[in-house]
């Protein structure tokens, strides 16, 4: 093993290094009288070594040693070449670990290079000049990694561990601090049609690209998936052969995915049983976790997931919202309700908070910007709605008449008391942990802000209100520019026109445009303000509430290069929404 002494100049690593190796270095009262690094050899005390050579009496006895280099002091902008930087740190490279020495004593005898002791500061300057040596090393490893993968995709691993560690290092965290993910994944394609077309490989060589990544995998991390791509649409038994494959190479869970949303409910409950039956046990002797990811092609990816469940499935990947690729994945709220509304059914149950899912819905859809269709089922507008006459009467007398669940048990809170303008602070935030949030103190001021806005606008203010005046307070960025006013003009016999002011830096900014209709021309002379190219991709409209008074809000992408950010804006004006959508988007990417 090789030590490396590091530390600040004139701090005492010289002499450390004399006392623990007899060496007898030059140690003296200036910075860097240390340039070529010293190394000294200690041997290791080892009474069972000594008791062995004395048994056997071999001509020579070799005891293990440490290396102890002795570097020279390290001083700020090391990692930048001051103070011969670049030589010292590639000194502490060839170490296997360091010792870093601290002074805690002043002495007008013995210069410090930053003015007097202080080992706090003196402990974060080698730190930092640590940090910064490990960010540009890890740049170039990742560069050649990135080169490396474009030939062989086994390196994309490599490229997200050290991405991951990277943004460790650009937070001001040590690389030794790092915790790499306790899973990690493996996913090769295991039907004909993928090996040979996408990937190009025979089955043989698939096996062998299976064993060698969930190898390298397991040297990461202790719990490795392994991921069949286009299991449903493989052959059986070759299926199984691959699956087995990364079981006997240390996966600890298999994941059989259904890509294209190709199998049926049936077929689907037959595979997972049968693989239940014939799948290798981990190393330890116990069942691996089976796993199923299905997509929703021809709608069946809840059929197929729970039927995967009923026939022994441990484990279900889905989406919030069953958001995804192309028709996207299963709805994760909707297997859930349907464990617990039919657990005597599938034996099975999650653990998860129930009354968070209809927020957790409601978040992600805010967050992506795609509206949550009425009909969806669970979370929808509509799931709880009854418009038939002999629905709404079976309703009044007992909801179980119609429904299977009730709303508070997903977390759609019901309360009659109405809240206005002279509605105080405590009723606000009574009404807000009633809804099952909890906001710090400037969140909670922000929201209660407009809370007293819109109520100066609406006779009423509804749950549904107030949940969107809260999902607004918590997504707030730094406003650059802010909306002071707007006029819009427009008819069927004059073109549309906007006059924008807005501010920034409490400065006034004003501009007229011309569009195809009143928003196009508003959102124009946003443009000639801000004057930051972008393109606007997507503008959606909804009403939060009911009503002739409802809230209205809007939703903006916008494109700039290739980064799209989504903007929200929120109010009873239509247009006054989607100027602030549009300026919320303009701010993020000027933010960002």
């Amino acid at each position: 093993m090789k030590l490396g002494i590091v530390g600040l100049p004139n701090v005492g690593k010289s002499t450390l290094f004399n006392a623990i190796t007899n060496a007898g270095a030059e140690s003296a009262n200036y910075p860097f009288c240390t340039i070529d690094p010293n190394v000294g050899m200690v041997a290791v005390p080892d009474a069972r070594l000594d008791k062995l050579s004395e048994m056997y009496n071999p001509k020579k006895t070799t005891p293990a040693v440490i290396e102890f280099v002795d570097i020279a002091g390290l001083v700020k902008g090391a990692s930048k070449g001051e103070g011969l930087g670049n030589k010292f740190l590639s000194n502490i490279r060839m170490t296997d670990a360091i010792v870093h020495v601290v002074r805690c004593f002043d002495d007008e005898n013995v210069i410090h290079v930053e003015g007097g002791a202080d080992p706090i500061r003196d402990i974060d300057i080698i730190d930092l000049e640590l940090v910064m040596a490990d960010v540009e090393m890890v740049e170039r490893r990742i560069d050649k990694a990135q080169k490396a993968a474009k030939g062989d995709k086994k390196f994309l691993r490599e490229v997200e561990v050290f991405q991951g560690l990277l943004t460790w290092l650009n937070d001001g965290n040590a690389a030794r601090s790092y915790d790499c993910d306790d899973d990690t994944r493996a996913v090769i394609a295991t039907s004909d049609l993928h090996l040979r077309e996408k990937l190009n490989i025979t089955r043989e060589k698939a096996l062998e690209m299976i064993a060698e990544s969930v190898a390298y995998a397991c040297t990461l991390c202790g719990d490795v998936e392994f991921s069949a791509e286009d299991a449903t649409r493989s052959d059986r038994e070759f299926l199984l052969t691959a699956l087995n494959t990364a079981v006997d190479a240390g996966a600890s869970t298999i994941n059989v995915p259904d890509t294209v949303g190709y199998i049926t409910p049936e077929e689907m409950g037959e595979l997972i049983a049968w693989l239940r039956e014939n799948l290798h046990r981990k190393k330890d002797g116990s069942p691996v976790t089976l796993s199923v990811h299905c997509h929703n092609d021809l709608g069946m990816a809840v059929a197929n997931s729970l039927a995967a469940i009923r026939a022994g499935a441990d484990q279900v990947e889905g989406t919030i919202n069953g958001i995804g690729e192309r028709a996207g994945n299963v709805a994760l709220e909707e297997i859930i309700m349907a464990l617990d509304t039919r657990g005597q059914l599938y034996q099975a149950q999650t653990g998860i908070n129930l009354r968070q899912i209809y927020r957790t819905c409601r978040l992600v859809s805010t967050v992506i910007g795609q509206k949550i269709p009425p009909n969806k089922p669970v979370v929808g507008r509509n799931a709880f709605n009854h418009e038939a006459g002999i629905h709404q009467h079976g309703v009044l007398k007992n909801p179980l008449t119609y429904e299977i669940m009730s709303p508070e048990t997903i977390g759609i809170y019901d309360n009659d008391l109405v809240l206005g303008k002279h509605s105080g602070k405590h009723a606000f935030i009574q009404r807000v942990e009633e809804l099952g949030y909890t906001l710090p103190g400037e969140l909670l001021e922000r929201a209660f802000t407009r809370f007293l806005a819109l109520a100066d606008r609406k006779k009423t203010v509804t749950n549904k209100d107030i949940e969107a005046i809260v999902g607004a307070a918590g997504y707030t960025i730094p406003e650059t520019y802010k909306l002071h006013s707007f006029v819009v003009n427009s008819g069927t016999v004059i073109s549309a026109t906007a006059v924008v002011k807005l501010l920034r830096d409490g400065e006034e900014m004003e501009h007229v445009a011309r569009g195809d209709g009143p928003i196009d021309a508003a959102f124009k002379a946003i443009d000639r303000i801000v004057k930051v190219g972008f393109q606007l991709v997507n503008y959606s409209i909804h009403s939060v509430t009911e009503g002739e008074d409802a809230q209205g809000e809007v939703v903006v992408k916008l494109r700039q290069g290739n980064h799209t950010v989504t903007g929200r804006g929120l109010s009873t004006d239509i247009f006054e929404a989607s100027l602030k959508a549009y300026l919320n988007a303009v701010n993020k990417i000027i933010a960002q």
